[in-house]
């Protein structure tokens, strides 16, 4: 259940199932049918473009849409309205214009504070940022378009803060979570997906030129190719050009992430919710956590970039699928060059002096790779898994046990002992500390150590724990 309010001020609560899609950098949608009834007639027949909805994951989510596209079709004597809303923030600052002239030099704070100016939300800079140049920048360009521009000239992400409606600027939207994802425990149906629409092998970068100089002539010039050029080629990008940038270092650093990052990857996957074993996992935009996956060979630490959350009528979530971007699987490059060429790419960059180092470099680090994938390792423990059955260890709960591939865990062992009251009690058909056949031997032994098979000593149902003998 959520709010919708009208133009003119007019609140209504509406029970209907929403969906949400959050991305970095505040990008927010929301989606959201309507089945006309007798009860609800009166002001369906209004809701239009422009109204606002809010308090969508309940009273305590401040975030607001503004209901841009309002479709309505008949479905036998009724009528459906559907609807799509977008984050008001991003609404509001695509409204707002800044008519002034923005050339010459800014620093990120000048930028961000003069295109805010006026647009009822607040800025605050959080990182570093070196000024750069804008040229004819404004002139009547929308707040939301310099923001975009602004966030690429200085290589920033934003995250937007509803409580006080404050655009926070830093270089990267990342935050380390205490919990992971992992198959068969918290989250279902991987996919991983390559985007090599705008991949580059090779780049040069020219820098230490001033600003009526030709890049040409600068005074610092370099290039970096990729390993995997040794194997499909040179595929350039184009080439950083900065005449700001003195070091070598620097120019470096740019020239080799624009070529490292080209080739795009994502991760997608179901989000279960499990909040009784992991009440810390509420997926975010930004969140950087460990992700572990048997059937696709994946152990990586990577950022959510997108969210998107179904709720039902009541609000509550039944569907979280998200995405993961920011992932370099690095083994693969490695398992795709060659043992030659990978030595010989490394004695260019001079690093190694023969190929029984290298050899044994990657020798050691298959080794370390494959201990820690058997070990199933994440922040909050290891597991093992077989089928639906996983053991884990966890640093709060000790070692736990489920029987439904992760959904629901029983305590084994906790800082207090064993949970006895965990294992089942031992009988006649099922072995225990000792075998089924010792406890009927036990149960039939007379206080003298005789055995009669009429007696009924009962002394073993004192061996009752279930423990698998023979199995």
């Amino acid at each position: 259940m959520f709010k919708i309010v009208s133009p003119q001020g007019d609140a209504y609560l509406l029970a209907v199932e929403t969906e949400t899609t959050h991305k970095l950098n505040g990008d927010m949608t929301l989606s959201f049918e309507v089945v006309e009834t007798d009860d609800n007639r009166d002001f369906v027949n209004r809701i239009t473009k422009f109204w606002t909805v809010q308090n969508v994951g309940g009273e305590a989510d401040l975030m607001e849409f503004v209901i841009k596209i309002a479709r309505r079709h008949a479905v036998g004597k009724k009528q459906t309205l559907n609807c799509i809303a977008v984050a008001k923030h991003i609404s509001d600052l695509k409204r707002k214009r800044v008519y002034d002239n923005l050339s010459g030099s800014f620093t990120a704070d000048r930028f961000f504070n003069t295109i805010f100016r006026g647009t009822g939300y607040n800025v605050r800079i959080v990182d570093k940022l070196y000024a750069n140049r804008f040229e004819n920048a404004g002139d009547g360009d929308t707040v939301l378009n310099l923001l975009q521009e602004g966030l690429k000239h200085y290589r920033a992400e934003f995250e937007y803060i509803p409580h006080d409606r404050t655009f926070v600027i830093t270089k990267s939207v990342k935050r380390k979570q205490p919990y992971y994802l992992k198959d068969f425990v918290n989250a279902m149906n991987f996919q991983i997906e390559e985007d090599a629409t705008e991949f580059y092998t090779y780049a040069k970068g020219f820098g230490n030129f001033k600003d009526n100089t030709k890049f040409q002539k600068a005074a610092l010039k370099l290039e970096y190719r990729h390993p995997l050029a040794a194997i499909i080629g040179d595929y350039e990008a184009p080439p950083v050009k900065d005449g700001r940038i003195k070091k070598r270092d620097t120019l470096y650093h740019r020239v080799k992430s624009l070529v490292d990052d080209s080739l795009k990857m994502s991760i997608s996957l179901d989000f279960l919710m499990l909040q009784d074993d992991f009440p810390e996992a509420v997926p975010r935009v930004g969140d950087y956590i460990p992700v572990g996956s048997q059937v696709l060979n994946l152990y990586e630490h990577v950022r959510i970039v997108e969210v998107k959350t179904k709720r039902n009528a009541k609000g509550k979530v039944i569907s979280q699928p998200v995405i993961l971007g920011d992932y370099k699987k690095h083994d693969r490059y490695t398992q795709s060059v060659s043992n030659a060429t990978s030595y010989v790419s490394r004695i260019e960059k001079g690093i190694g002096k023969d190929a029984d180092k290298l050899n044994n470099a990657i020798r050691v680090s298959n080794t370390m790779l494959d201990f820690v994938q058997q070990l199933n390792v994440s922040d909050t423990g290891f597991s093992a898994i077989d089928g639906l059955h996983v053991t884990a260890f966890k640093a709060k709960k000790g070692i736990v046990y489920s029987s439904d591939g992760g959904k629901t865990f029983i305590d084994l062992f906790k800082g207090s002992g064993i949970n006895t009251a965990a294992i089942p009690v031992v009988t006649d058909q099922q072995n225990g500390l000792m075998s089924k056949e010792d406890k009927q031997k036990l149960d039939a032994m007379s206080q003298d150590g005789t055995v009669n098979t009429g007696a009924t000593s009962g002394l073993g149902s004192i061996f009752y724990k279930f423990v698998n003998v023979g199995e």
